[in-house]
């Protein structure tokens, strides 16, 4: 104002920033930074969340040149159902997304077997619910009761038997002999 002589009027600039916010997949803030334009962000560190693997960023941020929310990617873990058939037949293993649930499969068979259902241990001491939601590889046991005979003996014409003729035998014993 008032110029009375020549000058020089150097203008100085500023250079510009922005909020670069990093959320998690549920829009809770990890991290926020002020970046100048141009200038890149730095990842805070990867975020946990149960039952998923952190994949990375869903924007690039080496480059930023406004305000930029950059959100964590996962992926959904995946786990193994296995059926441990205790020498019957096969039963194919499931992959079952975490938090999912395993389908109860076809009864196996066991020769000389009766099944008797799907147990979470090796002792048959908890049954497994299919409600049950996966979130580990997990083993699933099959409960088998061996099945019963009754053996009966009986005397032809003229003939008589001596000892036990009502027996109950075992898949694959013998019964005792009268």
């Amino acid at each position: 104002t008032n110029v009375t002589e020549d000058i020089t009027v150097t203008a100085e600039f500023a250079i510009n920033t922005y909020t670069v916010t990093f959320i998690d997949w549920d829009e809770q803030v990890i991290d926020t930074q002020k970046v100048e334009y141009g200038k890149g962000a730095t990842a805070p560190e990867d975020p946990a969340r149960a039952g998923y693997t952190f994949t990375g960023w869903d924007v690039t941020f080496d480059n930023v040149t406004s305000d930029l929310t950059v959100k964590a990617t996962y992926s959904i873990n995946t786990y193994t159902v296995t059926f441990n058939v205790g020498g019957g037949s096969e039963v194919a293993a499931q992959t079952v997304e975490h938090g999912g649930k395993a389908t109860e499969p076809k009864a196996p068979i066991k020769e000389g077997y009766t099944f008797a259902g799907w147990y979470a241990d090796e002792g048959f001491t908890t049954a497994f619910n299919f409600d049950t939601e996966i979130t580990a590889d997990t083993t699933i046991y099959a409960k088998w009761e061996i099945n019963t005979y009754a053996v009966t003996y009986t005397a032809g014409e003229n003939g008589t038997i001596t000892g036990e003729t009502t027996q109950t035998v075992k898949h694959g014993e013998n019964g005792t002999a009268v």
